[in-house]
């Protein structure tokens, strides 16, 4: 896993965020994506080597905030035989800080169809509060 989330970061080039879900094989071919392309390309790559993984969104956070959907982030996460890792090549971040990442949507477009854009402010997690305040 550690193998290839260092490959995904040494190779894949940050590209500006856009709603348009490119997926693994564009970030494959034109070695650039944002954050989505990244942990698609991590997931796709460790499947392939027999590594247990699954694409997540939601926001990372230090303690309690104030979100707003421009933060929504997309990592991935490995299985190690015990437990899920994070694996976050945007942010080159390697099973560390894990309790930061608060996920909000497990499994990529497929979880997300049933709220369309909504799905940033999807929560199913036991024990998070979550409350969502008038715009601003």
């Amino acid at each position: 896993a550690k193998a290839i989330y260092r490959w995904v970061w040494q190779r894949i080039g940050k590209q500006g965020y856009t709603p348009r879900d490119r997926g693994a094989k564009h970030a494959f071919q034109t070695k650039r994506g944002d954050c989505s392309e990244m942990a698609y390309l991590f997931v796709a790559l460790a499947r392939a080597a027999g590594v247990p993984a699954r694409y997540m969104g939601g926001y990372v956070v230090r303690s309690s905030a104030l979100l707003t959907p421009s933060q929504y982030h997309n990592w991935a996460e490995w299985y190690d035989g015990r437990t899920w890792r994070v694996a976050d090549p945007f942010n080159r971040v390697f099973d560390e800080r894990g309790s930061h990442f608060v996920a909000t949507n497990a499994g990529g477009p497929a979880g997300q169809a049933l709220l369309g854009s909504a799905h940033r402010f999807r929560v199913d997690a036991h024990g998070l509060k979550v409350r969502m305040l008038g715009g601003r």
